[in-house]
């Protein structure tokens, strides 16, 4: 007697929905980190109660929330594109058209390059590799110079991004023209929260020491900062997913069924 296979359940997240849940997370976490330094610097909090929320919620703290989002939000970034890279090249290997044609697997390659990079990030925002290692660096290569620069990590970090993005422009031109550009807009916005804001951040520390740091002004660098990097991660993220949408379908997560028990 022939005995049909038990029914099967799947189910799809889409895009948007994910879209919906990384912004609405990103935007509240950036909202409660500001909300509590705003509180902070006008005396609000009191006693032990003075650093409890800021611990939590400070943008500018490595073992608070937000950092936590951020590490998470990375990673997600750096699964993603491993992913996106595992489809466009099985996608490329099957059409027969570009059998003679390495592009889809040379994108297929440099997707696990944007993979390897977002997991380093990951990392290195729970663990300040660049603020260590890369200011240490930055100082023996820019001799007095990086010296006089607080961040200097950045004196190395934005070279790093420019010679990355220039690597990446061969990748983003086989990709749809819609989907290039996010992944610029996001990349810009890391980038330029990341690095560019840090040398305004610099420059303000420099000029008020180290107690600038517990003024408004520096506070404001820290709040457009985490904020870019927050939303720049968060673009590329959903753009990967979009992208993986429009080029293979919504990925659907098929679970086997159970036999009836009669």
């Amino acid at each position: 007697m022939n005995v049909e296979p038990p029914p099967s359940v799947a189910f799809q997240i889409g895009d948007r929905t994910i879209a919906k849940v990384v912004y609405g997370t990103a935007a509240g976490l950036w909202a409660l980190g500001v909300a509590t330094r705003l509180w902070v610097l006008h005396g609000g909090l009191e006693g032990w109660i003075y650093y409890t929320p800021n611990r939590y919620f400070g943008l500018d703290r490595e073992n608070g929330l937000p950092a936590w989002f951020a590490t998470v939000l990375l990673l997600a970034c750096g699964a993603a594109a491993a992913v996106a890279g595992g489809l466009d090249r099985s996608a490329a290997e099957r059409d027969a058209a570009a059998a003679d044609n390495p592009a889809g697997r040379r994108e297929g390659r440099f997707w696990w390059v944007i993979a390897i990079a977002f997991a380093y990030l990951s990392v290195d925002e729970m663990t300040s590799i660049h603020e260590s290692f890369g200011e240490s660096v930055a100082r023996r290569v820019m001799g007095e110079f990086g010296e006089r620069v607080f961040f200097t990590w950045v004196l190395l970090g934005i070279p790093a991004a420019g010679l990355f993005a220039a690597a990446s422009i061969p990748f983003l031109l086989r990709l749809p023209r819609a989907i290039a550009i996010r992944f610029l807009t996001a990349g810009a916005l890391f980038v330029g929260g990341a690095a560019g804001i840090e040398i305004v951040a610099s420059r303000i520390i420099e000029s008020g020491g180290p107690e600038a740091m517990l003024r408004l002004p520096y506070s404001l660098t820290v709040f457009v900062e985490e904020g870019l990097e927050m939303a720049g991660a968060a673009l590329f993220l959903v753009s990967i997913l979009k992208h993986v949408r429009d080029r293979h379908g919504v990925p659907r997560v098929v679970c086997p069924g159970r036999p009836d028990d009669a």
